[in-house]
């Protein structure tokens, strides 16, 4: 079996979870195995700033719990709008977020950036979130800079942002052209499976970005999301399930690679 193969199967995996997802809510918390956390994904769905703050929060835990703190945010201060948020000092905002240490590893950086994004999207986009990828009509190019502009936002999220915005939510109209902008991110649960498949051989951001770009020339970041959900439910560290697997036949199944 070729890398060739390996692409194939990941894109057939992409077409199979999107279509499971047709007449579905994208569901950013597990609300639907957790319904009283709809409220939180409802807010996702509905508020840009809400959005943005997950986009930020993910990072070093389970994306769900990292998605779900806006709400947890909105319900401490009652109002999750950027020009609101600018208006409270950062002791304040470190004592939120303090009380919420459970939740988000990553608590003191996150209070920062939370204050951080809203300066920004005040500054720049006029207190209205959704400029970042209306503004001007970027292409998705320019709306990953945009995010890659903000504390706390790199490659890998703000790939997956554009991907998200683009795939999931339908906020992000992109013309079939502008399809190739819009990369994989550079995501632990992407490298691994990248690696162990045989599709990329040295676990390094420009390579992983560039390979997929080289195999998947119209959409990039069509890769991504099965790579990810493989990764994450099928090909762990240390206990791979290449059985049940769905690219498991032209898989090179090279489990010595690890990536955390």
């Amino acid at each position: 079996m070729s890398v060739e193969d390996v692409v194939e199967k990941l894109v057939e995996y992409g077409h199979e979870l999107n279509q499971k997802k047709v007449k579905k809510q994208v569901d950013f918390v597990n609300a639907e195995i957790t319904p009283e956390k709809s409220p939180a994904n409802k807010l996702l769905l509905e508020n840009p700033f809400a959005f943005l703050l997950g986009v930020i929060y993910d990072q070093g835990q389970q994306a769900e719990r990292a998605w779900y703190y806006p709400y947890q945010l909105k319900e401490q201060i009652r109002k999750l709008e950027p020009k609101h948020v600018a208006t409270i000092n950062l002791q304040y905002m470190d004592e939120i977020f303090e009380t919420t240490k459970p939740l988000l590893f990553y608590w003191r950086m996150a209070s920062v950036r939370t204050l951080r994004a809203a300066y920004r999207v005040c500054n720049y986009y006029d207190g209205d979130t959704s400029q970042i990828w209306l503004k001007d009509s970027p292409s998705p190019a320019q709306i990953q800079q945009r995010f890659e502009e903000f504390d706390g936002i790199a490659q890998k999220k703000a790939s997956m942002a554009v991907n998200i915005l683009y795939r999931d939510l339908g906020w992000l109209s992109v013309a079939y052209e502008g399809l190739k902008e819009i990369d994989v991110s550079n995501d632990r649960h992407v490298r691994r499976v990248f690696l162990r498949s045989g599709i990329l051989d040295t676990d390094d951001e420009a390579m992983l970005v560039g390979r997929s770009r080289e195999l998947s020339p119209e959409y990039p970041g069509a890769l991504d999301m099965p790579a990810w959900i493989i990764g994450r439910e099928f090909c762990s560290n240390n206990a791979p399930n290449c059985i049940e697997c769905p690219i498991s036949k032209p898989c090179a199944k090279r489990t010595q690679y690890e990536v955390t």
